[in-house]
């Protein structure tokens, strides 16, 4: 079968890759739609670590199980249309039998880490990681479900009562969807970010937005989230944030060699006795229920679309500072 795969050769397009073998308790999925994030642009990279498939984010439609999957759930499971979870959980570790099998012991990432992923005509996922995708939910918009998931759980993470001022640094998918979520529950809610098309969308919403060079480093800001990996971002949030205040980082700030870890200014957190959370990944379920309900709009979020064949051109276009989201068909 054909699959975009990454190896110390590079990224490139294979077209003999190995049929995925479910293991106890999985499902083979055929995609129906993939989007490529930012977790992929980095798997991608030289020196990442990770060979094999990449691609985490996806719907698809389940074809087959494995033997082990009792005949009632191959009724319900057989040709559903589904997203689901990235992370692969082991299921027995004290994390997961904890509730935090997100965290397991032994996880593993579809496309990402020590798994095979989703941009191929077949991958191989457990069954209790999939969600199905209700009829009126197209597939634009359920193939988003695994970002939102993103941020779904922001308002658990940080207080929105008393309207707090709240900041969202950057203007991608995560963090347009960010500001989208928690708008409803505060209005003072602001996304600072630079594409004026990005803006556009904001206005639709009603989300507040201004460009990031027009605002301030005033330390007035109650949280502050942090959605890209650039260190500036950080330094940026470090600058906007009150003290005893909360900066989120929905991704890792990269920092180069030459910068030493400078760059990311944590003498900024001591002196401003900040708390600093990381935001990882919610539920799919409880994201693609927000889709579903029409609580979260993610129309105009895709803006180039690719076919399998060309998915070497869809990482490279996903780079592409016009694009928000880039997705591959079948």
């Amino acid at each position: 079968m054909r699959a975009i795969m990454v190896d110390d050769g590079g990224v490139r397009l294979e077209s003999s890759w190995a049929e995925p073998i479910p293991r106890a308790g999985e499902a083979i999925c055929a995609p129906i739609r993939c989007a490529v994030d930012e977790g992929d642009l980095r798997a991608a990279r030289s020196g990442s670590g990770f060979v094999g498939v990449l691609g985490h984010q996806f719907v698809a439609t389940v074809q087959d199980l494995s033997p082990d999957v009792s005949p009632a759930e191959r009724e319900r499971w057989l040709g559903a249309r589904v997203v689901g979870s990235a992370d692969v959980s082991c299921g027995k570790c004290d994390l997961c039998r904890g509730g935090l099998g997100g965290h397991c012991r032994e996880r593993a990432v579809l496309g990402i880490d020590g798994r095979d992923g989703v941009f191929a005509d077949r991958f191989a996922i457990p069954v209790r990681n999939l969600v199905r995708v209700p009829d009126g939910v197209d597939d634009d918009a359920a193939v988003l479900a695994s970002c939102l998931a993103g941020v779904v759980h922001l308002p658990q993470m940080v207080r929105v009562e008393h309207k707090p001022y709240i900041t969202v640094l950057g203007d991608s998918a995560s963090a347009l969807l960010a500001a989208q979520r928690l708008s409803p529950l505060n209005a003072s809610v602001r996304v600072l970010g630079t594409d004026p098309a990005r803006f556009e969308l904001c206005e639709k919403w009603g989300v507040r937005h201004r460009h990031i060079d027009e605002a301030g480093r005033r330390a007035d800001q109650d949280v502050v989230i942090v959605t890209g990996s650039s260190p500036a971002q950080w330094r940026a949030a470090v600058g906007m944030v009150r003290p005893r205040g909360a900066v989120v980082l929905c991704a890792p700030p990269e920092v180069g060699e030459d910068e030493g870890g400078a760059g990311l200014d944590l003498g900024g957190v001591v002196r401003g006795e900040l708390r600093v959370l990381g935001a990882r990944r919610g539920s799919v379920a409880e994201a693609l229920h927000e889709i579903a309900s029409g609580a979260v709009d993610t129309s105009g979020l895709i803006t180039r679309r690719c076919r399998l064949g060309d998915g070497v051109v869809a990482l490279r276009a996903a780079m592409e500072p016009a694009q928000i989201r880039v997705v591959i068909d079948p």
